[in-house]
């Protein structure tokens, strides 16, 4: 282990130290000389021990990210749901009433027109209500599209003459209040019989 000059020194002038004492005349104690460990931790003692000083370390700058921008997604085109049509609903057991054309009306000739300058059509008969001879006095009336054209009395159980002025027509009768069953298509002019028959004699004449 080799003695750092500091150490030598040391020991030179404790030297020293003791020879000027020793020519003063004194008795000086003579000092032990310094050992090796003394000195060595002397020297420890001298000896400055640096202090580290840490190099600073650089922080690196953070590198920006960049954010991401979402990309928008294109909203789906709502589809228009098509107008519901209104169904009818019919009822169980019931069926739709569908209206039957009605026939257009049948003009109604001019009577007056008609029986100008014609013979009429003569018509007799009998007349019975519920099978037995009318009562005398009863009215028998002869109609075209229910309009009154000849009337006529009942005597002996039968009508009078009735003189029908319009031709082509279909007559219907009337024995009191009652319908006659018989109809019938008048011709220009002749003589005709037609007995009358009616039922219900319980409304009256």
């Amino acid at each position: 282990m080799s003695v750092p000059p500091k150490a030598i020194c040391s020991g030179i002038f404790a030297s020293i130290l003791v020879l000027l004492v020793a020519a003063c005349g004194g008795n000086p104690t003579v000092a032990p000389a310094p050992t090796a460990v003394a000195q060595f931790e002397v020297q420890l003692t001298a000896t400055t021990v640096p202090t580290a000083v840490p190099t600073a370390t650089t922080i690196p700058t953070p590198t920006a990210v960049p954010s991401a921008v979402p990309t928008a997604t294109p909203l789906p085109t709502p589809t228009l749901a098509p107008t519901a049509t209104a169904t009818p609903r019919l009822s169980a057991g019931i069926v739709p009433h569908t209206p039957t054309p009605l026939p257009p009306p049948t003009p109604i000739p001019d009577l007056d027109q008609l029986s100008q300058n014609r013979p009429p059509q003569i018509l007799v008969g009998t007349v019975t209500v519920d099978g037995l001879p009318a009562p005398e006095g009863t009215i028998v009336r002869a109609l075209v599209n229910g309009v009154e054209v000849a009337s006529a009395q009942v005597e002996d159980g039968q009508y009078l003459p009735l003189a029908i002025l319009i031709p082509g027509q279909t007559v219907t009768f009337m024995v009191g209040d009652l319908t006659a069953a018989e109809t019938f298509l008048t011709e220009v002019g002749g003589v005709n019989v037609l007995n009358l028959t009616a039922a219900g004699s319980d409304t009256g004449y």
